[in-house]
C-alpha cells in the first residue's frame, strides 16, 4: 500500500447520544469497516467490534454511513482498505 485510506476534514464526528450526555455518561466504540475505491464505506462491511452502549454504537454507524475518505492507494491505483477505528465519547467538565 502506497498511501492509506484517510478521512476528509468535510467529515463530521459522531453525535453524542442525548440520553447519555444528559446522564454524564461517556463511552467508547471500536469499530471495522472497508472503504472502496471511490472513498465510500462499505457499509456492508461496517462492525461495531465493541461498544460501551449500543446509542454510542448507533451514533457512530450513522456518522460512517456518511463519511467520506481519500480511498487508499497501491502502485498509482485506488484500492479498497479495511480500515478500524475507535471512536471516544467524552464530556466537558
Amino acid at each position: 500500500m502506497d498511501r492509506p485510506v484517510r478521512a476528509l476534514s468535510s467529515n463530521r464526528a459522531p453525535v453524542y447520544p442525548d440520553v447519555l450526555r444528559s446522564h454524564g455518561i461517556e463511552g467508547e466504540v471500536f469499530a471495522r469497516f472497508v472503504v472502496d475505491e471511490a472513498g465510500r464505506v462499505d457499509m456492508k462491511t461496517f462492525e461495531v467490534i465493541s461498544a460501551s452502549s449500543p446509542p454510542f454504537a448507533a451514533a457512530v454507524r450513522y456518522s460512517i454511513e456518511r463519511a467520506r475518505f481519500k480511498p487508499a492507494e497501491a502502485a498509482g491505483r485506488r484500492v479498497a482498505q479495511l480500515v478500524e477505528q475507535h471512536f471516544q465519547f467524552r464530556l466537558d467538565r
